[in-house]
C-alpha cells in the first residue's frame, strides 16, 4: 500500500509541476504594462513626456514605431463581490514603440480610444497592468508631432485702452457711418403732370349740360 501511495503522490507531483511549467510559458509570452513613468520639466518650457514600459522586447515582435493596441480586462461581480459573471476585454488606447530592448520595451501615447461605441473605463488613460495585442499592430514611420508647452502673454497685450474718445460730428460724422447705416428718408417729389393740375385750378374742370 504504501508503494502504491508513493507512486501516486509523484504522479501528482509531476503533474503540478508540468502545470505550473506550461502557466509559466503562457503568462511570460503576455505583454503587459509594468511600469509608467512621466519627467519631471524643471521650466514652463519644457515638454513632458510619458513613458509606458512593456515586458516585452526585439524577442517578442516588438520594434520601433511600431503601433500596438492596448486593452483592460473588466471583470463583471455581483454586489457582494462573490461571484464573477464573466470578464470583458474592453480596448483603451493605442501606444507607439520608441525604443525597443532584448526584454522590455518603451512606448509612447498614440491614440485613444473613443467611449462612443464601446464600454466605459471606470479609470481612464493607460494603467500597470492593461494588455498589449499584437494584432492589428503596424508600423508609422511619421515623425511624432512636438508637444504642446506653455506660452506665457506679455501682460501689455492684455491691457484695454479705457480712454474716452472725444464725439465725432459735422461732415466727419457723416463719413464715419458704416455701410448699411440707416438714412433719413427723402422728401418725396411729386410728378410735374401733377403739379401742373394742383396749379392751374378749375381750368381742367367737365362743363355740365344745362
Amino acid at each position: 500500500m504504501s508503494n502504491k501511495i508513493l507512486g501516486r503522490v509523484l504522479i501528482v507531483a509531476g503533474l503540478s509541476v508540468l502545470v505550473m511549467l506550461f502557466a509559466w510559458e503562457v503568462f511570460a509570452d503576455t505583454l503587459s504594462v509594468i511600469e509608467v513613468r512621466r519627467n519631471i520639466p524643471l521650466a514652463e518650457k519644457d515638454p513632458v513626456y510619458r513613458d509606458y514600459y512593456i515586458n516585452g522586447g526585439s524577442n517578442q515582435g516588438l520594434k520601433n514605431h511600431l503601433v500596438v493596441n492596448v486593452s483592460r480586462k473588466v471583470a463583471l461581480k455581483d454586489p457582494s463581490g462573490t461571484q464573477t459573471f464573466g470578464e470583458l476585454n474592453v480596448p483603451v488606447a493605442q501606444l507607439r514603440i520608441v525604443q525597443v530592448g532584448e526584454k522590455i520595451s518603451v512606448a509612447r501615447l498614440y491614440k485613444e480610444i473613443p467611449r462612443d461605441d464601446i464600454a466605459m473605463l471606470e479609470q481612464t488613460g493607460v494603467l500597470i497592468g492593461d494588455l498589449i495585442e499584437m494584432k492589428g499592430s503596424f508600423v508609422d514611420n511619421r515623425r511624432p508631432p512636438a508637444l504642446n508647452t506653455p506660452k506665457i502673454e506679455s501682460a501689455s497685450t492684455n491691457l484695454v485702452d479705457s480712454t474716452p474718445s472725444p464725439p465725432i460730428t459735422g461732415a466727419a460724422a457723416t463719413a464715419a457711418l458704416p455701410t448699411g447705416a440707416p438714412v433719413a428718408p427723402a422728401t418725396p417729389v411729386e410728378p410735374a403732370e401733377r403739379q401742373a393740375a394742383s396749379g392751374s385750378g378749375g381750368a381742367h374742370e367737365v362743363e355740365t349740360a344745362n
